[in-house]
């Protein structure tokens, strides 16, 4: 530090004695030259010498700063492949060894002993009186709804014996029966006579249950369920609706008709949907109704004057249209917007009201037709 200092005074004074030599020195333009008589020059006086100016000092550059070379990269790790497994023997499979053939005879085995089935008993003859069996229909009757023939008399009769003396011992207060041993006792001989009469098939309103949705109808036809209200009055209505083979609702209508029988509601009903069909165009019609006469009056050819021939000819003068009906009988569980669109109807004034738009309060009853939410029901085998 102390040299670049010493340098740096060193050059400022030789700047500074550079230009007072400079000042010193006369530089300025010779004045023109003007016609002067010719005379001697005067003397010239030796100017005094000035040592040259000392060179440049030229500033070194500043050394390069040293170089640090960057230690290099550690080798990457060598890994060792794992040795190959070694070959896998296999093993011969154990020699077969047969045995040798026996010499003698091989002994025959003793054969199982018969054993005697004692014969089968006799078919009991019925020993029950008329006045037992009566009675034990009557028990049967209101636990079970069966009737006895002949043959399943021979079958049950061995069965009934039992139940006949039970039911004459209660009726006779026998006082060594308990109730709750009289109740279990015939709940096991019921099941067991039940049973019996099942393998004879001798079964009298039989039902099995079943589940009942609203189906739709098969493309191109529409599906139009119609009903018939009636409250305790004699206020009658009818109702119905028309829908696609999707479940969608096209055209609705609720009728309030006043003082009516219940059949007379459900033949308006028939009669209003149809017109309404046809009055919209449609010309393939799927009608269901859930009442089983009305389907009855319109299908058969019944040619008895009775108090529904005027509305029952005018259902068959539109059924004779150039267009397809389909007339059937479906359960009321598969008939719940038109069961809805009648109850609907009562609360209207009198006459025919329709329905472009759905109804408030029928829209879940489409939504569950739609996604096929079936209902429980006893039908008949």
């Amino acid at each position: 530090m102390g040299k670049y200092q010493l340098a740096t005074s060193f050059i400022l004074l030789l700047n500074f004695g550079t230009l007072l030599t400079s000042l010193a020195c006369d530089c300025s333009p010779p004045p023109p030259a003007s016609k002067t008589p010719n005379c001697p020059p005067p003397p010239s006086s030796p100017s005094p010498k000035t040592p040259p100016p000392p060179p440049p000092f030229v500033k070194s550059p500043p050394p390069p700063p040293p170089v640090v070379k960057s230690a290099p990269p550690p080798p990457p790790p060598v890994t060792k492949s794992p040795p190959p497994p070694p070959p896998v023997v296999k093993s011969p499979p154990p020699p077969i060894v047969k045995p040798p053939p026996p010499n003698g005879p091989s002994p025959k085995s003793p054969p199982p002993p018969s054993v005697r089935y004692p014969p089968p008993p006799k078919q009991q003859t019925c020993p029950i009186d008329a006045l037992k069996l009566g009675a034990c229909v009557d028990v049967l009757g209101g636990l079970i709804h069966i009737g006895l023939g002949d043959s399943a008399k021979e079958k049950c009769c061995p069965l009934l014996q039992g139940l006949a003396d039970l039911d004459a011992a209660v009726m006779f207060n026998n006082k060594s029966w308990n109730g709750d041993l009289i109740v279990r006792d015939i709940k096991a001989r019921t099941e067991s006579i039940c049973s019996t009469l099942s393998s004879v098939g001798y079964r009298r309103n039989a039902r099995i249950q079943k589940w009942i949705r609203w189906d739709p109808p098969p493309w191109p036809f529409l599906c139009l369920n119609t009903d018939g209200a009636r409250k305790g009055n004699g206020e009658a209505s009818a109702g119905g609706l028309l829908r696609d083979c999707h479940g969608n609702f096209i055209h609705g209508f609720s009728a309030n008709l006043g003082v009516c029988s219940v059949i007379k509601a459900e033949l308006w009903g028939v009669l209003h949907g149809l017109r309404m069909a046809w009055d919209l165009g449609y010309r393939r019609i799927q009608v269901g109704t859930d009442n089983c006469s009305v389907v009855q009056l319109i299908k058969e050819n019944n040619a008895n004057v009775t108090e529904f021939s005027n509305i029952i000819e005018m259902i068959k003068d539109l059924i004779r249209r150039d267009w397809r009906i389909q007339i059937d009988h479906i359960y009321c569980e598969a008939n719940s917007a038109a069961d809805f669109l009648s109850t609907h109807a009562l609360s209207l004034p009198l006459g025919v009201h329709f329905f472009h738009s759905v109804p408030s309060g029928l829209r879940s009853i489409l939504y569950s037709d739609m996604y096929g939410v079936a209902h429980p029901r006893f039908v008949p085998l």
